[in-house]
């Protein structure tokens, strides 16, 4: 199993396949509706 997963980071993207993945998940999202990632909280606005 963890070969696999080396062997990932080896693997070449083109433009193609992240075209792909943006019509999967739209860039700057999480894949799980409704995840917000705690590092970086949903805080509202910036005040003026």
């Amino acid at each position: 199993m963890y070969k696999r997963q080396i062997a990932a980071l080896e693997l070449q993207l083109d433009a193609a396949d992240e075209a792909a993945v943006d019509r999967l998940v739209a860039p700057g999202h999480a894949s799980t509706h409704g995840y917000t990632d705690p590092a970086y909280p949903v805080e509202g606005r910036l005040a003026r």
